[in-house]
């Protein structure tokens, strides 16, 4: 099963530094995919997408994170959408963060030129702090 999640997070103050949904002041918008990462969720992602990049826009940080940690497997158009994100949000002077982590996921994103056009975060909590 795969889903697409639009999310907003926020850092927790404490020592432990976790992150957790809120928001409000400092919160992030969090683009979550979890499961394969294909043609069948591409349109679900690029609404969530649009969705986080706007909240974005108007927050005092802009920045969105794509969380590919709980992905399994991600098609060659799902890459293709990742890249293509990138326009939007850099018309609204967005910038996209990306987690990853599983080999599956990071091959597809080298050989598609993918990896290469995002600074590779391992966590949500290490793309949010940065």
């Amino acid at each position: 099963m795969s889903a697409v999640a639009l999310l907003d997070h926020a850092i927790d103050a404490a020592p432990s530094g976790t992150v957790r949904p809120g928001s409000g002041p400092g919160h992030l918008p969090v683009v979550r995919v979890d499961g394969e990462f294909d043609a069948a969720i591409t349109g679900q992602f690029r609404d969530a997408i649009a969705k986080a990049i706007a909240a974005a826009a108007v927050s005092e940080r802009s920045i969105v994170v794509v969380d590919l940690t709980g992905t399994r497997f991600l098609g060659i158009g799902a890459a293709v959408a990742l890249i293509a994100a990138r326009e939007p949000a850099a018309a609204a002077a967005v910038e996209l963060r990306l987690t990853a982590g599983r080999y599956e996921v990071e091959h597809v994103l080298r050989i598609t030129g993918a990896r290469a056009l995002f600074r590779p975060y391992s966590t949500v909590y290490e793309a949010v702090r940065s």
